[in-house]
């Protein structure tokens, strides 16, 4: 049982690190493998969530993932790889880890903390999918985007279309030059077996490299916790040769081995896939736990994916990959502050120190907060835990301790953080190694018969691990060795379990039960003789246990007990030969292309596939149900996109691409598998309609020249350009601020002189306010423009407009001179006496030509046509004319030089009268005519 169980706790810490390799495959898989394809891909998604993805290489290989994780689709925060047809059809789906999730840490002289969570702009990384006949590209899809109902795909590519080729293709296949076991505490099949790995280090370098791993690993073994379970740590150091030293960085090319780069974010990169694979085939699957990537650089920050592997620098404080083991072996969140400020989070972290609730109860590691400890927790303190604000962001996030590890480099891991690591160790090892007698039926050889029973143990280091002996589940003994006394037990089938725990104080809660484990062992005590020395009972069946009841006498033939303990298994005694013997049922299914098992944990027949690869990547594997395993050779794709291909029995089939580059930086040079190769011209338009668009065939670079401003040659029009609409001519608005006016633009008013502007070309004629009602009084104000004024001043119930006399009421219009002017208005004072008719405390004059209502606003002091120069401007003042002063307030020169100003009062008084006299006669003659009617 020990060797399952481990393998079930090594594949459950290894499956998130072998994520990008193998999405979802394990050994329990085994009976959904299938031919697949292994790609070799780059992802270019910069900052955006989408972007482009490139198939550097891809190869036939046996080996293809299952298209379900157990019991679920896929995991929180997984991504979906898809297969897609040419009818756009989905023909499979596979959950990966998001390969760009890295946490990237910078570790500073005095041990503080920066960094992250991030994304790199690009990654290279490899996937397995099922070899499908009628998939033409893969999709990377966003689950969480996809149920929301906006665009899911955020990256696709064709297969069989290759990009650019990777770093570690150009270079020739790497060959280590030394494999070295730098701390050895047991098997590594129950042991957490961390690996570090040269790169960029050439051979003369490696003697370095392998003082600089001794340093290393003697951080992590003198680490608490890490110190207190070095029994439970295997150590090793693989040795790879690089032809240059350093790494990519900057745009210096270095050629390693594995192709090992600083991207553009400064993140230590190389591809960890091919590097598990080529520690795989030094070590075997059982030592790579752990994979530390030690770089021969001082650029570049560290970093480590999530629950995975790690990149570091040669250059850095050994305390660095103690941090990073945080990350890689624990899961362990950061708990520094480097962003100023944070979205909330939708949900809770899934990192066991990291949390976003403050109710105490519902703290991750509440069984770690005493009672006394505020929630949340303020002050400084390096051992105690409560609830301290600020992990990456400073608000809304929480962390176990004031300081750790997690946190700043110099201080421990913290309780809480322990106990993760605590934990996850015990999910790889058991504490149990081993049982001996190995498993197996025991049978004693007489009733006083006795056996000895030792359990060995993975040793920590500063307290030793508690074994517990049962016989029928009674406790019957402690410590790693057990003596079982038939004569204790009586005659019978008993049954000897051993249960060995973990008693360490770093570990308050285990709600899997990691810390214990158990193995059971059976036992049957066979009784030769009876006490009371009656006859014997051989009853001649070899096949039972002849003996004499002690208390009765009787001959008791107890059935020989014959189970393996298998439950796979017939069991049962050769009475021929007195021995115990177990078949095993009969599974065969009748078909070639299963191996017939029966299922351990049931009992039940079971049917896994039969394994058909003979190592050969130019053959079709496959199986007849008939005939049992075919391996056919392959014929290597070929599309127009393909110029030539090859097939090597190790790598398979390898492609020439077509060259599809037309020479013309103006083209994006494309290639389809059905079509061949097209150059569709390079799109450099923009959304500015101002623009001449164009791609410059010198550099391939998009040139965007403004266009000339437009001109329609009126200049009366405002010509311009707008980014949205394009040309533009708008009439030039010209406005006097008077509402009396109406004003024109007039494009011949320059005289086609350049420098004349718009205002210059502007005339103001007056504003026409008749509304031909001659019952109105039609006038203009300046501020409102036309009035129209159906007013009856003297209420006689003739309106202004055709009333003889508006101050006197006189509704039947009498005229009796037929003057124009009604008798009610006969004999009344005239407006320009100089006197003040109105009583209104003001002279009448010319502007008021009622003068029989107050009218302070157009009377003055002064008479405007008084002769005398009223507002001192050196001119006599007038009225009359369309250049008068009306107002004689204010200097108006210009009106006042109007020869009318010389010829005395009278004659302007005449002047300005003889217009209003001429109106007069025209309402008279209207009312007249109306009359008539």
């Amino acid at each position: 049982m020990v060797i399952p169980m481990l393998a079930i706790f090594r594949l459950a810490i290894l499956l998130p690190a072998f994520a990008l390799l193998l999405p979802c495959e394990s050994q329990a898989d085994d009976d959904n493998a299938s031919a697949g394809l292994a790609l070799h891909l780059s992802w270019e998604s910069s900052d955006s969530p989408s972007g482009a993805l490139r198939l550097l290489s891809q190869r036939s290989t046996q080996a293809a993932p299952v298209l379900t994780r157990r019991g679920e689709r896929h995991l929180p925060g997984q991504l979906l790889v898809r297969g897609i047809d040419e009818d756009d059809a989905i023909r499979f789906e596979i959950p990966i880890d998001d390969p760009r999730e890295h946490f990237v840490d910078e570790h500073d002289a005095s041990g503080e903390l920066t960094g992250g969570s991030v994304r790199p702009s690009d990654v290279d990384f490899h996937l397995r999918i099922p070899s499908h006949p009628a998939v033409r590209r893969i999709e990377i899809v966003d689950p969480e985007i996809q149920r929301k109902g906006e665009g899911a795909v955020m990256a696709s590519v064709f297969l069989g279309v290759s990009g650019s080729r990777s770093a570690l293709q150009a270079n020739d296949p790497p060959v280590s030059s030394g494999v070295a076991t730098i701390h050895q505490s047991g098997a590594p099949e129950n042991r957490v077996d961390i690996v570090f790995i040269s790169e960029g280090y050439t051979a003369e370098e490696l003697e370095s490299f392998a003082a600089e791993v001794d340093v290393l690993a003697a951080a992590v073994l003198a680490e608490p916790p890490l110190n207190e379970y070095a029994g439970y740590l295997n150590i090793h150091r693989v040795d790879v040769a690089s032809n240059e030293s350093g790494i990519d960085h900057d745009g210096v090319f270095v050629d390693t081995a594995f192709g090992g780069s600083v991207t553009p974010q400064g993140l230590l990169r190389a591809p960890i896939s091919p590097i598990r694979d080529f520690i795989e085939s030094l070590l075997g699957p059982s030592e790579l736990d752990q994979v530390v990537v030690v770089m021969n650089t001082t650029h570049g920050r560290a970093n480590a994916k999530k629950a995975g592997d790690i990149w570091i620098r040669n250059a850095d404080n050994p305390q660095v990959v103690v941090h990073e083991l945080g990350h890689g072996l624990g899961d362990l969140g950061d708990e520094y502050n480097t962003q100023s400020s944070c979205d909330p989070p939708s949900a809770e972290p899934n990192h066991p120190n990291i949390t976003i609730e403050t109710e105490r109860e519902n703290i991750k590691w509440n069984h770690w907060i005493e009672p006394d400890t505020p929630i949340p927790t303020l002050g400084f303190s390096t051992t105690k835990v409560g609830l301290y604000e600020g992990a990456i962001c400073p608000l809304g996030r929480y962390r176990p301790g004031h300081r750790t590890k997690m946190r700043r480099e110099q201080h421990p891991f913290g309780p809480v953080n322990s106990e993760q690591l605590v934990l996850r160790i015990h999910d790889v090892v058991s504490p149990i190694d081993q049982v001996s007698p190995p498993p197996g039926h025991l049978v004693l050889a007489n009733f006083d018969g006795v056996r000895q029973f030792v359990v060995e143990t993975p040793t920590p280091g500063f307290h030793a691990l508690e074994a517990r002996w049962y016989v029928d589940e009674n406790l019957s003994g402690e410590g790693l060795a057990f003596q079982y006394d038939a004569a204790s037990h009586g005659p019978g089938v008993h049954q000897v379990r051993v249960e060995v725990s973990d008693p360490t104080a770093l570990v308050r809660k285990d709600p899997s039960q990691l810390l214990t484990d158990s193995q059971s062992r059976w036992v049957m005590p066979w009784v030769g003789s009876c006490s009371a020395g009656s006859a014997p009972c051989d009853d001649g069946n070899p096949c039972t246990v002849d003996h004499c009841d002690p208390g009765t006498g009787d001959c008791i033939h107890e059935p020989l007990h014959c189970s393996d303990g298998d439950i796979c298994t017939a069991d049962s005694c050769n009475p021929a030969t007195g021995q115990c013997e177990s078949l095993p049922p009969n599974c065969d299914d009748g078909n070639a292309c299963t191996v017939d098992v029966c299922n351990r944990f049931s009992g039940e027949c079971s049917w896994e596939p039969l394994v058909c690869d003979d190592g050969d990547a130019c053959t079709a594997d496959s199986c007849d149900a008939e005939l049992g395993c075919r391996n056919e050779p392959i014929t290597c794709d070929a599309n127009a996109c393909i110029a030539s291909s090859t097939c090597d029995s190790s790598l398979g089939c390898s492609y020439e691409f077509v060259d599809c580059a037309d020479g013309d930086l103006c083209t994006t040079d494309q290639c389809d598998p059905v079509s061949g190769c097209f150059n569709p011209a390079l799109d450099c338009s923009d959304p500015f309609a101002c623009t001449v668009d164009q791609c410059d065939p010198e550099t391939g670079a998009c040139l965007h020249d403004p266009l000339p401003v437009p001109d329609d040659g009126n200049p009366c029009t405002a010509d311009f350009c707008s980014l949205t609409q394009g040309e533009q001519h708008y009439p030039f608005a010209c406005s006097d601020q008077d509402a009396c006016t109406i004003g024109v633009c007039n494009a011949d008013a320059c005289g086609g002189d350049p420098t004349c502007s718009h205002p210059e070309l502007c005339q103001f004629v007056p504003l026409a306010c008749d509304d031909g009602d001659p019952a109105t009084v039609d006038t203009c104000d300046p501020a409102t423009g036309c009035v129209f004024d159906l007013s009856d001043t003297d209420g006689d119930g003739v309106f202004d407009g055709l009333d003889n006399c508006i101050y006197g009421a006189n509704p039947g219009q009498l005229d009796s001179d037929g003057d124009g002017v009604g008798d009610a208005c006969k004999g009344r004072p005239q407006c320009s006496d100089g006197v003040d008719n109105d009583g209104d405390s003001r002279v009448d004059y010319g502007s008021d030509p009622q003068c029989y209502a107050p009218n302070d606003l157009l009377e003055t002091v002064s008479n405007c046509s008084d002769g005398i120069d009223n507002d001192g401007d050196g001119k006599i003042d007038y009225s009359p004319g369309p250049d008068g002063d009306p107002e004689c307030l204010t200097p108006n020169q210009y009106a006042e030089a109007h020869p009318a100003c010389g010829l005395g009062a009278e004659l302007v008084l005449l002047l300005w009268l003889w217009p209003r006299l001429r109106r007069q006669a025209r309402r008279a003659q209207a009312l007249r005519g109306r009359s008539r009617i």
